[in-house]
C-alpha cells in the first residue's frame, strides 16, 4: 500500500431524506433508496503521509484492543517487523494477542466462492492493518477461528489424517480455483 490519502473535514451537504416517503400503490415496497447519493465538502486534504497510516491502525484499534497491542508491539519493534512477516505462507502471532496474520494465499483464498473453501469462513472476521514498515496491508482474523477453520482446511479433524502443508493447501486452492466455472453477469444481482 504505497497510496493513502484523507481529507481534513468533511461534512455532507444534502441529505435525501424525501425519497425515504415516496410510495406508489403499483408496487409493494419502495425502490427508490436502492441508492443513495450524498455529496459531501471537504477542508484540506493530506496524502502521502506516512502519519495517515498509523492513523488508519490507531482507528482499528479503537474498536480493537488486541490490534492496538499490534500497534505497540510494531512501534516497540521497529527492526524485527520486516524480517519476521515476510513469509507470505507462516501465521504470524504477536505476543499477548489472540489473533493471527492471515498468510497471504489465505487472504485471497478467502475472496474466492465458498465452495469448496473453508477459509471463506473467516471473510468479514478479519482487521486490517497497515505494516507501517513494508507497506503491507496484512488481515489480522482471531485464532480461534482460523484454528477451527485452518484444522476443516488440512484435514485435522479426520481421523488419522495429517495435516497439509501450506504449499499443499495453495496449489489445492489454485487447483480449485482452475477448476472454478467463471463467473457469469448473473452472479452480480443489484
Amino acid at each position: 500500500m504505497l497510496d493513502i490519502a484523507a481529507t481534513g473535514a468533511s461534512f455532507p451537504i444534502n441529505v435525501p431524506t424525501g425519497n425515504l416517503f415516496d410510495y406508489n400503490t403499483d408496487t409493494p415496497y419502495n425502490t427508490a433508496n436502492s441508492e443513495i447519493n450524498i455529496r459531501f465538502r471537504s477542508l484540506g486534504f493530506t496524502a502521502f503521509e506516512d502519519i495517515l497510516k498509523l492513523e488508519f491502525n490507531k482507528t482499528t484499534a479503537i474498536f480493537n484492543p488486541d490490534i492496538a497491542k499490534i500497534v505497540k508491539y510494531d512501534l516497540e519493534n521497529k527492526t524485527d517487523i520486516t524480517r519476521t512477516r515476510d513469509d507470505g505462507s507462516v501465521v504470524y502471532r504477536i505476543p499477548g494477542t489472540k489473533y493471527v496474520k492471515l498468510p497471504h494465499y489465505l487472504s485471497m483464498s478467502a475472496d474466492s466462492s465458498a465452495f469448496n473453501n473453508s477459509f471463506f469462513n473467516v471473510n468479514h472476521r478479519a482487521l486490517p492493518y497497515i505494516n507501517l514498515n513494508t507497506n503491507e496491508l496484512e488481515w489480522w482474523v482471531d485464532e480461534t477461528i482460523f484454528t477451527r477453520t485452518d484444522q476443516t482446511n488440512s484435514g485435522q479433524n479426520a481421523p488419522g489424517a495429517q495435516p497439509l502443508s501450506a504449499q499443499e493447501r495453495l496449489r489445492q486452492f489454485n487447483e480449485a480455483l482452475r477448476r472454478a466455472p467463471p463467473p457469469s453477469d448473473t452472479d452480480n444481482v443489484d
